[in-house]
């Protein structure tokens, strides 16, 4: 699943007030994972960034060849991927395409011996086919640093720090993107701010 739509809206309210509880409730803590491009998303769903859910450094490479874990990193992933049924990931339009891929292959990689994968079907199992995938973000809200965004990715021409080429790892990015929004629901309108000027300053950095 995919929830998008504008700050405010309700999107990670409806994951961590509603089912996040209800997941952990009959599954405890272990049973959801929530995973962020940033640390203050990650914070904010008591969850991990996308690097330490990953077991990536800070400098990680992202290409392919890479991200296949030594024995102790494997030992690591399967603590960190076996035991859940959600995952949640927020700020999804901050992240970009090839750390998408590069933390869906990582958990990839955390699963394949505990479900018996094969290695080469790690672009089409997900996130290891973790039982339920949701994925928030709000696509209009471009990355405030000289990075590229999964949206800004396609306008090549246009936005400071995208490089000009794709490669491999912007287009396992994308495929990752397209198995996971097999639903999409769009949240429209704002919950939390009540004021008149916040929601329309919002409306004007999104336009």
């Amino acid at each position: 699943r995919f929830l998008h739509g504008p700050g405010g809206s309700g999107k990670t309210y409806c994951m961590t007030g509603v089912v996040v509880k209800v997941v952990r409730h009959f599954l405890g803590r272990r049973g959801v994972k929530a995973i962020a491009a940033s640390n203050s998303a990650a914070r904010l769903l008591l969850g991990k960034t996308m690097h330490q859910a990953g077991k990536m450094k800070r400098q990680q490479s992202l290409k392919a060849k890479h991200l296949k874990p030594d024995s102790k990193a494997r030992k690591a992933l399967e603590k960190e991927w076996a035991d859940m049924f959600l995952l949640l990931g927020d700020e999804l339009s901050l992240a970009s395409p090839p750390l998408l891929a590069g933390i869906s292959r990582r958990a990839f990689h955390g699963r394949c011996k505990l479900l018996g994968f094969k290695p080469e079907e790690i672009l089409e199992r997900t996130f290891g086919d973790v039982s339920v995938q949701v994925l928030m973000g709000d696509f209009l809200q471009l990355n405030p640093v000289k990075a590229h965004s999964l949206l800004e990715a396609f306008c090549t021409s246009h936005v400071a720090g995208v490089p000009h080429k794709t490669t491999e790892e912007d287009a396992d990015g994308y495929l990752v993107f397209k198995n996971i929004c097999s639903n999409v629901v769009l949240f429209s309108g704002t919950h939390r701010f009540l004021d008149d000027d916040m929601p329309s300053l919002l409306e004007i950095m999104r336009t």
